[in-house]
């Protein structure tokens, strides 16, 4: 499974979620366009091959076993919270 994680006003929410089959798919339907596939050689081997998104960061591996993407919103808000 894979999430994308926005803002609702100051709030971070689940945009959607979709099974890993046929993702790119349902990322094209909500507006995102793909990119290319993650090949870094420093992500995580469960991160390596799958699709990149342009207005999304990720793909990041979360605490559930859910592949999350953040909008560059909830990133940025995100990471100012670790900071």
């Amino acid at each position: 499974m894979a999430k994308v994680v926005g803002l609702d006003g100051a709030k971070l929410k689940v945009l959607f979620t979709t099974k890993l089959p046929g993702m790119v798919q349902v990322f094209k339907a909500h507006g995102y366009e793909f990119i290319g596939f993650n090949r870094s050689e420093y992500c995580r081997a469960e991160l390596y091959e799958l699709p990149k998104f342009r207005g999304l960061v990720g793909p990041m591996g979360g605490d559930d076993g859910i592949i999350m993407y953040e909008t560059d919103a909830a990133y940025i808000d995100i990471s100012s919270d670790i900071s």
